[in-house]
């Protein structure tokens, strides 16, 4: 994208020492002139809307693409929302058995890729949203 960055890997006794000045206590984690972000699909959206992939736009202008990305973008982190459950199970073959039913037909997971799916399918260039690569 075009987008200078800083990647900074922390080890464990860094990420200790600095945990207690970070808002949310997590990572990952963004500054900006001086300002923290905290969330990866705001750092997402914030460096599609810097970037651009062969001319085109990673993030649309137009008020209406925008909210097809968002869209998109929102419907994706709804699938993390019942894997992200299965950290709760024991690991080995329970926590695998509670993922492969999250993505079979009638999980969780499996109604909002039928749902991204259909979208994707409904748009006659292949991509998510638009006519190019985007965020989506």
């Amino acid at each position: 994208g075009g987008v200078p960055f800083e990647d900074e890997i922390l080890t464990g006794e860094s990420w200790g020492k600095m945990k207690p000045t970070v808002a949310p206590k997590q990572l990952p984690l963004m500054e900006l002139d001086g300002v923290q972000v905290s969330q990866s699909v705001a750092m997402a959206r914030w460096a599609a809307k810097k970037s651009s992939f062969e001319g085109k736009p990673l993030y649309p202008e137009c008020p209406l693409a925008a909210l097809r990305v968002d869209e998109m973008v929102d419907m994706v982190g709804e699938v993390f929302g019942p894997l992200i459950k299965s950290f709760g199970v024991p690991e080995g073959a329970e926590r695998e058995a509670f993922r492969a039913a999250s993505v079979a037909e009638g999980g969780d997971a499996f109604k909002w890729l039928t749902f991204i799916d259909e979208l994707i399918g409904k748009n006659p260039s292949g991509f998510a949203v638009g006519d190019h690569l985007t965020l989506a």
